[in-house]
């Protein structure tokens, strides 16, 4: 893809986001967070090259070193984006294993798939401090990540009150061959009820290439966008 077909892909979500939330009678505006999983690091320069402040990756060994060869490449001088590199935000939006998140640290400023309580204690001690939210399942699929309301509440109780700051809210994955209004209108319904315990957890990550104009219209304030603007991956990686 050139330079110009990404730059053009990229305009054209950002004009369905504000089109989306403007007949979804909405005045603020939602995070787009470009999903740049099996794609190059490459890709991610080019992408901050355009203004892009948010890229997400799913798998913590693939991340960890496109953040280390963009960084690289930074401090080489091999590319000339310093400032829009410095002011990226890396998320973490894949399925979260436990024994990895003390790494996922190291790279991420924010974890969307938290659902455990040992992911969520080795995020709360980590000295990077990420943002974070918890993911909740609609269908409590076992085959997918997530938890309940009643499990997602409880574990909520866990976070000191010294670190609610960094919690945003609530992360979901839409179901398969279920009704997407249904289920994103269930999570809203999960993150109305959360604010009234913790007001600053009032963001919704929710929203992919296929139905993020959907999630819009329910709330969703951080989208997770990756072919609709990359373009369709490479099966390796």
């Amino acid at each position: 893809m050139t330079s110009l077909e990404l730059f053009e892909r990229y305009e054209a979500i950002n004009k369905q986001i504000s089109d989306a939330l403007d007949r979804a009678g909405r005045n603020d505006s939602a995070e787009l967070i470009v999903v740049t999983k099996n794609h190059p690091a490459s890709l991610i320069t080019d992408l901050a090259s355009l203004g892009v402040q948010n890229v997400g990756e799913n798998r913590h060994q693939e991340a960890s070193q496109k953040h280390n060869e963009v960084l690289r490449n930074v401090s080489d001088g091999a590319i000339d984006t310093e400032s829009q590199i410095s002011n990226l935000n890396w998320h973490f939006i894949g399925q979260l294993q436990s024994n990895k998140a003390k790494a996922i640290c190291e790279w991420a400023n924010v974890i969307h798939s938290i659902d455990s309580q040992k992911a969520l204690n080795h995020i709360l001690l980590h000295p990077n401090k990420p943002k974070f939210f918890l993911q909740y399942s609609a269908d409590r699929d076992q085959k997918r990540s997530g938890l309940g309301k009643e499990d997602l509440f409880a574990l909520t109780e866990l976070i000191p009150e010294t670190e609610v700051k960094r919690f945003l809210g609530v992360m979901m994955v839409a179901p398969l061959n279920v009704n997407p209004e249904a289920t994103f209108e269930q999570l809203k319904n999960v993150s109305d009820e959360l604010q009234e315990r913790y007001p600053e957890a009032k963001y919704i990550s929710a929203g992919m290439s296929e139905d993020f104009e959907i999630a819009l219209q329910y709330g969703a304030t951080h989208l997770r966008i990756g072919t609709a603007i990359t373009g369709k991956r490479s099966s390796s990686g």
